[in-house]
């Protein structure tokens, strides 16, 4: 009679703890999926920043030595110009203007390409066509322009770079996308150029690009986005890889003007860009349960692509105004 109680007393004990086990299971599996739920980043603030500082084309944002960097091409387009910041509040965006910091070689049509590597800050733009690239250990103090040891070229071999170009940074190497000119007058999207190893490796999707890529890095993949036009709208494509060379391509349900920015955050990874309809809105993308969303619409008005960075935990995106020459700020 006692071995059969205690049998029992075990039995219940042991169904107890299975059943604490499977709710505290749920309650796991619910916070887990709660995490990584569908969810778009809000911008609290926004302002002009303070001094004015202007551009005719996109700028770059990154975070390096303890601030947020801004880097633009002058108005004149000879320039890199550089402004600081330690954050925005509300409607005040502070930033300390450091003034020009690279020279572009020529006159440069498209903004820069920023990035951290090595503890350096390199810059990218395009100038005459060409690809030129410097870095600086401080952000402030660059060394003299280089151009990149290999142009993009098609299959006329007349590779005029077009648009702004973009950096990654992937299994310990830097890598730089670019948009260039093609056969029948398209633009064609080519991967990547790989440093310190000084070599172009190509990469070519079969649709002509209508605007530049952009590179992140996101759960283990090199991530890459650039625009399409089919039936007359501008559709995001994205490309990602685990190995640097071999891609899976998909499109996103979405149409953007200009170059598509990836960016992660709180860890998601998002694509953002400007309407390419009248109203020029900000629009971004989530990549949620292994494909794209169809996105959120923001108030904010672009006439170029915008810049994301993440800062002392808050996202930025910094852009050109819709309305003249100045850069503002959003978080």
């Amino acid at each position: 009679m006692s071995n059969s109680a205690g049998g029992r007393s075990l039995c219940n004990f042991h169904t107890s703890i299975c059943r604490s086990f499977a709710i505290a299971f749920c309650y796991l599996c619910f916070a887990t999926s709660l995490a990584f739920a569908q969810s778009y980043p809000t911008f609290s603030g926004g302002a002009q920043a303070s001094p004015v500082q202007q551009t005719n084309v996109s700028p770059a944002a990154i975070v390096f030595g303890g601030v947020l960097r801004i880097y633009y091409t002058g108005t004149g387009g000879n320039a890199i110009w550089e402004a600081t910041s330690t954050g925005g509040s509300g409607s005040s965006f502070p930033v300390t203007l450091i003034g020009p910091v690279a020279d572009t070689a020529t006159s440069s049509s498209t903004g820069p390409a920023a990035i951290v590597y090595n503890n350096q800050v390199w810059l990218a733009w395009v100038s005459s066509g060409l690809i030129y690239y410097c870095y600086s250990s401080d952000g402030i103090h660059f060394g003299t322009p280089v151009e990149w040891p290999a142009q993009l070229t098609d299959a006329n071999n007349n590779g005029d770079a077009v648009d702004a170009p973009s950096f990654g940074v992937f299994n310990g190497n830097l890598y730089l996308a670019e948009t260039a000119a093609t056969v029948n007058g398209f633009p064609q999207t080519a991967y990547l150029g790989v440093y310190p190893n000084s070599y172009w490796t190509y990469w070519n999707y079969s649709y002509p690009a209508q605007a530049g890529s952009s590179l992140t890095v996101f759960n283990g993949q090199l991530w890459m986005a650039w625009t399409l036009q089919t039936n007359d709208a501008d559709t995001v494509v994205l490309a990602n890889t685990s190995n640097g060379t071999n891609f899976t391509v998909s499109e996103a349900p979405l149409t953007l003007g200009g170059n598509p920015q990836l960016f992660v955050y709180n860890s998601s990874l998002y694509v953002g860009g400007r309407t390419n309809y009248n109203d020029n809105n900000l629009w971004i993308s989530q990549y949620y349960g292994g494909s794209w969303t169809s996105g959120k619409q923001y108030g904010q008005t672009l006439t170029q692509s915008p810049s994301f960075t993440v800062f002392n935990g808050t996202l930025y995106e910094i852009e050109k105004s819709c309305c003249n020459q100045d850069i503002w700020g959003y978080y």
